[in-house]
């Protein structure tokens, strides 16, 4: 292995290069190369060449990188050492030469001056080998900015900046059919463009094909995401922060096998004139019973959507088709829904058409809806804080069975504006054709801090629900018929108790912090570092199972509605023991 050096400037203490100097001469700066092409020729895979800053124009041809080369930048500001090509389809292709060394691209700037699809590249070709993009700007692809199609081996996106304009379609694409397994890592990447296209631009789109059963690892994490669709686009026009679909287990880069992780990420998603289209901080999808994606963990992201039709975390689809994305696991999340129009209904976090789920620990506030798990059998929903989404906070829609248990619900008129067709803090409806079956909403607190307008529960009619031991407190009025169940109103506490459910109670919930405070300091004070005061959670099997969001046992009595650590609490333990 040897280190080798290319200028075209005499800066730095470079020489201006000469791709006629020997490997011997070229192993200085003062006697480099003078072009890329002429490095990459020269050099052998396993070597390291150091590219001093200055603008490298690679004309109408680009350049393919066939050799496992480590490409670095001599500057120590990434940016510095700017790669420009006029090519239609690219300005770098990264095309491994062998599966014994890493090819790695450093913290260039690659931009396209002329119509290049994606101005970097990673090509398929028959090696398992790992290729490592670190720190490199992209800037200006007429369709997406990275693409990926290497249907095998290890791509490693690390700390690369996007920039300039949106493509048309996706900002980094890896949608393939894997000839062999096939791992990508995408993490610490930093995006801020709007798009130009009246569609639904995917910022990540990374896809397996239907119909393949060789496992597609991924792992998404620490990147922060803005993508705005301006309002002036016109109604179709839709963002998705990152999209999972078909992703299943695989080796990770440890050798362990684990499910997708989505992970630690800062995704704003904005489409103030979108009605047509989702618009998705993340989504993990998955239609084919054959490419399944089942098991992902989303976890500790902070989600901020700004649009009327939209959904902060989405796994599955809201409809009766079946989508094969069983046991997700969705907790420690932030999810604010800032924008709501009154006509359309934001989701927070949606869990639709598919087999159980876990969604805990995690805090929502504002949009329409607060957490949905729709036509679900075994989703259990619990721990978690929602404050506002006036339209419903938990709602179940055409379930088999699905369990609501020792979550907060605060309902505040200040929160997200407009409201219509209110369902309640809890609420059962149909879905498409499908009635709701069976749900139980358990040891929930009910917490009404300022909407006069806001019901306690709201079931539709033919739908099945189940309420035990629920707290239901208002600081002033409520509505005058503020549970209601099949169609039958019930207008005081009493009687409610006499027709559903006997273990209701109304007492002031204890929070830790004066509620005015923060609005989303709901955190109730714990008794031990261990366990909750409360009452226990009522369900006659066990879908709650393991330890809890904290990683301790479960207690038993447990608790009413979410809560904080206490000191000496960990929550590290239980965010990592599922990977």
């Amino acid at each position: 292995m040897a280190t080798y050096y290319v200028s075209n400037t005499a800066t730095n203490g470079f020489a201006v290069g000469n791709d006629g100097n020997t490997t011997g001469q070229a192993q200085s700066p003062l006697t480099p190369w003078l072009t890329l092409s002429g490095a990459q020729t020269n050099a052998a895979s396993g070597d390291i060449i150091i590219v001093n800053d200055g603008t490298y124009d690679l004309g109408a041809g680009g350049l393919s990188l066939t050799k496992n080369i480590d490409w670095r930048i001599y500057s120590s500001t990434a940016g510095n050492c700017v790669i420009t090509s006029s090519n239609a389809t690219r300005t770098i292709a990264l095309t491994p030469g062998n599966d014994a060394n890493v090819m790695s691209f450093g913290a260039f700037y690659v931009k396209n001056t002329g119509p290049a699809t994606s101005p970097l590249s990673i090509n398929d070709v028959a090696y398992d080998a790992t290729v490592v993009v670190n720190g490199t700007w992209i800037d200006n692809g007429s369709t997406r900015h990275l693409n990926d199609t290497y249907t095998r081996g290890t791509v490693k996106i690390q700390n690369a900046v996007f920039l300039g304009t949106c493509g048309t379609t996706n900002l980094f694409q890896s949608s393939v059919t894997p000839s062999s397994a096939k791992k990508l890592s995408v993490t610490g990447c930093t995006v801020d463009l709007s798009t130009t296209a009246n569609s639904q631009f995917n910022g990540f789109l990374i896809q397996r094909a239907a119909g393949s059963s060789t496992s597609f690892w991924v792992y998404f994490a620490s990147n922060t995401i803005t993508l705005t669709a301006p309002s002036t686009l016109g109604a179709n026009a839709a963002i998705l922060g990152v999209r999972c679909d078909r992703i299943t287990r695989g080796t990770n880069l440890s050798g362990v096998t684990t499910p997708l992780v989505v992970e630690n990420n800062v995704i704003t998603v904005s489409s103030t004139g979108g009605t047509v289209n989702d618009t998705d901080a993340i989504m993990v999808s998955g239609s084919d019973a054959t490419a399944v994606a089942h098991g992902p963990i989303i976890r500790n992201n902070t989600c901020t959507i700004n649009a009327g039709v939209a959904r902060g975390i989405s796994i599955g689809v809201d409809a009766s088709t079946a989508a094969f994305v069983d046991d997700a696991q969705i907790y420690g999340n932030t999810v604010y829904g800032i924008y709501y129009n009154g006509v359309a209904t934001p989701h927070n976090i949606s869990v639709g058409a598919v087999n159980r789920g876990l969604v805990y620990g995690n805090t929502v506030y504002g949009g329409a809806v607060g957490i949905l798990v729709g036509t679900n059998n075994g989703c259990v929903v619990s721990g978690n804080v929602v404050v506002g989404a006036p339209y419903c906070s938990l709602f179940a829609k055409g379930n088999t069975a699905a369990w609501f248990i020792g979550n907060t619900i605060v309902l505040r008129s200040d929160v997200a504006g407009v409201r219509f067709g209110a369902y309640g803090a809890l609420g059962c409806a149909i879905q498409g054709a499908t009635n709701n079956a069976a749900t139980t909403f358990a040891n929930n607190h009910v917490y009404n801090y300022s909407d006069t307008t806001m019901p306690y529960v709201i079931v539709d009619a033919s739908q099945v629900a189940t309420f035990k031991g629920n707290n239901y407190y208002a600081v002033g009025s409520v509505p005058a018929n503020p549970w209601s169940y099949q169609g039958t109103p019930q207008s005081s506490l009493a009687n409610w108790m006499i027709a559903q459910e006997s273990t209701a109670t109304a007492t002031y919930p204890g929070f830790i912090k004066a509620p005015y405070a923060n609005y989303l300091d709901y955190n109730l004070r714990p008794v031990t570092g261990s366990y909750l005061r409360g009452q226990p959670v009522y369900i006659a099997s066990g879908p709650i199972s393991g330890p809890d969001f904290r990683g301790y046992s479960r207690q038993f009595p447990s608790y009413v509605g979410a809560y904080d650590p206490a000191s000496g609490d960990v929550l590290v333990s239980a965010r990592t023991q599922r990977t």
